[in-house]
Parts: structure tokens; sequence; C-alpha cells
């Protein structure tokens, strides 16, 4: 996209942005607001997302699906949680440059150790 089709051709200005990270294969790249957030008060990225049975009851408040998912943990590599001093099941609280929210981390593995 960034080196354009015939004649359509992407803003002179972008070319470059778009050329970094927008590559058809995946790959992680700092996010853009990085720039503009104190990296060392917010050291760490943070994915969200709902679990997937969640999504096909958008708003019906099912008491079953509540059961299902009891819990909301987030994720947090073992290494990160042993620097900063936290263990399986700890309350922690989550804050960014929008706000903080209060939760529980489940120490795994297969989350990179700068990503909850």
């Amino acid at each position: 996209a960034a080196r354009g089709h015939g004649k359509v051709q992407p803003p002179e200005a972008e070319r470059g942005r778009i050329e970094a990270s927008m590559d058809p294969l995946p790959f992680w790249y700092a996010p853009f607001e990085d720039d503009t957030v104190d990296l060392e008060k917010y050291p760490l990225h943070a994915l969200t997302q709902r679990p997937m049975h969640m999504y096909h009851s958008w708003g019906s408040q099912n008491a079953w699906l509540r059961q299902i998912t009891s819990q909301n943990r987030l994720f947090v590599h073992s290494e990160t949680a042993a620097k900063l001093g936290l263990a399986d099941d700890d309350w922690v609280w989550i804050e960014s440059v929008n706000g903080r929210v209060k939760g529980q981390i489940k120490l795994i593995d297969g989350v990179n150790p700068d990503t909850v």
C-alpha cells in the first residue's frame, strides 16, 4: 500500500509510516501512543479482548454465562510478576493515562513479558 498501485498513490508524507507498520505478515511494533506516554511510568502494554462466548450474548446478561466465566484475569508473564513482587491470584491496580481499574492476575508464560 505504501508503494501504491498504478495511478493510485498514497500521500508522500505517509508512505514511510505505512510501509513500516502495515506489513501483510503479523509482527509487533510499539504502539504509536508510546510517543505521547511516559514509558517509565507506564512500562507495560495491555491487550484486551472479551471471551468469545460473550460476543454471542451481547447485552443479554445470561446467568449461565457469568458462571462459565466467573473470573476475568489479567494475564502477566511470570518473570514480569517476579520483578514486580507479584504472585498468582494477587489483586492489582491496572493504571494507564486513561484511568485505573482493579483486577486479579494470573501468571502465565504465554505472553510477552512487556505485555499484559
